[in-house]
């Protein structure tokens, strides 16, 4: 039987999207290049749908938020916690609306709204005068809670996977508030404390860490393959996910991943 993918060009584009997903170390994804095959896959999200391939256009996007998630825990585990947040917290564009104005303002990420509205004056004044006039929209929001509510929109992905991906964002945050509580700063911060750290101490700390792996991601690759090629893969109703905790957990929980 002819492969699927060579003859309808929708299917050849989704392969090549996710063959340079591929190309890549999963560890090496900034937030900007995620965002940037974000974008492109919504491209193709509505011919891919009209087709028949909403469940490939769904474990394409879950492949997406596989590698923001790990991102995130990486980033939280090395307390990069500006750089974890904006994948989990930070919107990624925000327009303020003034009274009276004709014209929204962008606000740019990480800048107090005070400095973008470019306001003097005691704290209490220039609040009162925000509350009053500024009128905040969020534009876009953070990467990884666009993906889940893009991917629960999808339809074909199960509850338990969506829970799962909610589980793992909360251990980022889980993991951000625990190392800030005992005062780590930064990465330097953070290689001291793991180098005087000894029993109790360190396994506390290895507990709290978020030590993501990234064989789901690559499973969902195998997965779309097979399923672009025309073939049902075996394990399409049932694959593992990686257990939150520490690097050679061997405990995988077997959750339904797409709705049939």
């Amino acid at each position: 039987m002819m492969n699927p993918a060579a003859i309808d060009p929708r299917l050849a584009r989704l392969v090549a999207f996710n063959e340079a997903l591929d190309d890549r170390d999963p560890a090496d994804w900034c937030e900007q290049a995620l965002a940037q095959r974000l974008d492109a896959l919504l491209e193709l999200e509505n011919c891919l749908t009209a087709a028949g391939h909403a469940r490939l256009f769904a474990l394409s996007l879950a492949r997406l938020a596989e590698l923001a998630l790990l991102r995130a825990g990486n980033c939280a585990d090395a307390a990069q916690f500006c750089l974890a947040g904006d994948l989990l917290v930070t919107p990624r564009r925000v327009d303020v609306h003034l009274r009276g104005g004709l014209r929204a303002l962008v606000h740019p990420r990480h800048q107090r709204l005070s400095d973008t509205l470019n306001l003097g004056g005691p704290a209490s004044c220039r609040a009162s005068w925000m509350v009053a006039n500024a009128y905040p929209v969020v534009r876009r929001e953070a990467l990884i809670p666009e993906l889940h509510r893009r991917l629960a929109a999808c339809g074909p992905l199960s509850e338990a996977y969506l829970e799962d991906l909610s589980r793992r964002m909360g251990q980022v945050a889980a993991t951000i508030a625990f190392l800030a509580a005992w005062q780590i700063q930064g990465e330097s911060d953070l290689c001291r404390r793991w180098q005087f750290a000894h029993g109790a101490e360190r396994d506390a700390m290895t507990s709290a860490m978020c030590r993501f792996e990234p064989a789901f991601f690559h499973d969902l690759g195998g997965v779309i393959r097979d399923l672009a090629a025309g073939q049902e893969p075996a394990q399409s109703a049932w694959l593992p996910l990686p257990a939150v905790g520490p690097i050679g957990d061997a405990k995988k929980n077997c959750l339904p991943l797409c709705q049939h």
